[in-house]
């Protein structure tokens, strides 16, 4: 979400042959799998959007 997405955007700036997705949802857009690593951020600590993101992609695995 807003500037906590920045540390991925630069990582995926420096290290293009590696799929990174970085996304700025609620939800996840992106399918979710045991092969994927799952990164939340906030910048301010506990939002609802990172929040909201969190659970959602911890019950799409389950």
């Amino acid at each position: 979400m807003g500037g906590s997405a920045i540390a991925g955007l630069i990582i995926k700036d420096l290290l293009p042959q590696v799929n990174i997705v970085v996304e700025r949802n609620y939800i996840p857009n992106t399918a979710i799998n045991q092969n994927t690593l799952v990164i939340v951020s906030s910048y301010s600590g506990n939002t609802e959007e990172t929040l909201s993101y969190y659970h959602s992609a911890k019950k799409t695995y389950q």
